[in-house]
């Protein structure tokens, strides 16, 4: 009896495979090209694109659908791929086969179909932070909704280094389009590097907060406890948010307990950092009316709250909102953009200096956020920063800005007058004159008189490029 034949398999040849993918038949770089891709667009070899060319060319029709020729011909077409799927991967059977028409439609189905049915409370989803939006979605709600745990795939170690990898390029990246939108004489070739810079910037700040995260994540940030003066804290927060108040004409305020320690020990730069976030989102999602920095102490607690008038969260939203990578919802991040990470590094930020941070919020009304930190060391003012004797004069103000002046002066111990703009130096002199910028030109202070004059801003106005020389003065927005 004869022993079968043996069967042999012919050698791996990528030199014939290549040519069956007429892509493949170029060079970058001087380098034939090796670009795979994968899912719905996967590189396709010559026998499958002619078969698409053919069925657009013969056959395009709805499947399953009417009765009319093509739709006949296009229905065999798709059946009889998918029985030579089946075969392909070994399935039991053709109808086990479902089209779609990519990764994150196929991803989104297994979610919404298998994941929904099957997992539990205390299952684990396992997810890479590197996967894109889209695809993380479907299984943030099922977690959500079956308190199953999800879980990031990629190490906090490979995410800092990938981050650390793109943040140096794109450092030079930044420098380039400075340079060349300084260089450029052409006005759409500005705008173009200036688009070029804006979106380097927010990119910049996407990589930052990676870094923050994971270092957060792996217990590798270290704090620092160093003297921290209060109002250097405020101004340095209002300062770096009032241009983009400004620019969409929204009212900044500023509201502090008399009682506030002038300062005290902790991560000045941490803490600006929470501050500067919140104020950042206020504003973002802010289109009219104001956003208010709110301050106030206790010996023990130094309480910081900003509170907008924006369109506010729904209530079903809250829980999940202080997730990394997870916004309010869809819609929410088509409109306002955002990588989602800046509340979650905030909140663990608050409690690595053993602080909390929380919101209270109502949808279409604005939201409140609040952000407690224990008081270390605090040094108490005897007495309130300004003598009783002080004079205010509050001239030609907008009546809410007026107002809100009036309350803070008030609480410490100054005397407030409001007058128009027209009686801002009449006698007798008060202590110091507050006039609107615009009112200095048509409203100048009488020469010979010494008097502390202080000019403020308008929503959405700029402040002018200071004079050769001038030192600037510590102000509010």
């Amino acid at each position: 009896m004869s022993s079968p034949a043996a069967v042999t398999t012919p050698a791996f040849d990528p030199a014939a495979i290549r040519l069956d993918f007429p892509i493949l038949q170029q060079q970058v770089n001087g380098q034939p090209l090796v670009y795979l891709d994968n899912a719905a667009t996967t590189q396709k070899p010559e026998a499958v694109i002619e078969a698409i060319s053919h069925y657009y060319r013969h056959d395009n029709a709805n499947v399953h659908r009417g009765a009319h020729t093509l739709s006949d011909r296009a229905t065999v077409a798709f059946e009889n791929a998918r029985t030579t799927v089946a075969r392909f991967i070994n399935s039991p059977a053709p109808s086990q086969v479902i089209w779609v028409r990519g990764a994150t439609e196929a991803i989104n189905l297994v979610a919404n179909s298998w994941g929904r049915g099957n997992l539990r409370a205390g299952d684990r989803i396992l997810v890479s932070y590197l996967e894109h939006h889209s695809n993380i979605v479907p299984w943030q709600l099922i977690a959500a909704a079956t308190e199953a745990r999800q879980h990031a795939g990629a190490s906090g170690s490979l995410l800092s280094a990938l981050s650390h990898e793109i943040r140096t390029p794109l450092g030079s990246i930044l420098g380039l389009s400075r340079i060349g939108e300084q260089e450029s004489t052409g006005r759409s070739i500005q705008a173009l590097f200036q688009r070029i810079e804006k979106s380097g910037k927010y990119l910049l700040e996407v990589v930052d907060k990676i870094l923050d995260y994971s270092a957060l994540k792996a217990d590798r940030l270290v704090l620092e406890h160093t003297v921290v003066r209060t109002a250097d804290l405020i101004d340095r927060s209002m300062d770096l948010v009032a241009e983009r108040a400004q620019a969409k004409r929204l009212a900044l305020l500023v509201d502090e307990s008399p009682g506030l320690p002038e300062m005290f020990i902790g991560d000045g730069l941490r803490i600006t950092q929470v501050m500067v976030n919140l104020l950042g989102n206020a504003i973002k999602f802010t289109d009219r009316g104001h956003v208010l920095l709110r301050v106030r102490a206790t010996r023990e607690m130094l309480r910081i709250e900003v509170e907008d008038t924006g369109i506010g969260i729904d209530a079903q939203h809250l829980e999940r909102l202080f997730q990394p990578f997870v916004q309010a919802d869809a819609s929410t991040a088509r409109r306002y953009g955002g990588s989602g990470l800046g509340l979650a590094i905030s909140r663990d930020l608050a409690t690595a200096m053993n602080g909390r941070l929380s919101v209270d919020s109502t949808a279409g009304q604005g939201s409140r956020f609040s952000f407690t930190l224990p008081l270390r060391q605090p040094r108490w003012p005897d007495s309130p920063g300004m003598m009783p004797a002080t004079v205010i004069r509050l001239a030609g103000l907008p009546e809410p800005q007026s107002r809100h002046l009036s309350a803070q002066l008030s609480d410490r111990g100054c005397a407030v007058e409001c007058v128009p703009v027209e009686d801002a130096y009449l006698l007798p002199l008060p202590t110091c004159v507050v006039v609107p910028r615009r009112s200095v030109l048509t409203h100048p202070q009488p020469s010979g008189l010494k008097l502390r004059t202080l000019w403020t801003l308008e929503h959405g106005e700029l402040p002018p490029e200071p004079e050769q020389g001038a030192q600037p003065g510590r102000r509010r927005p």
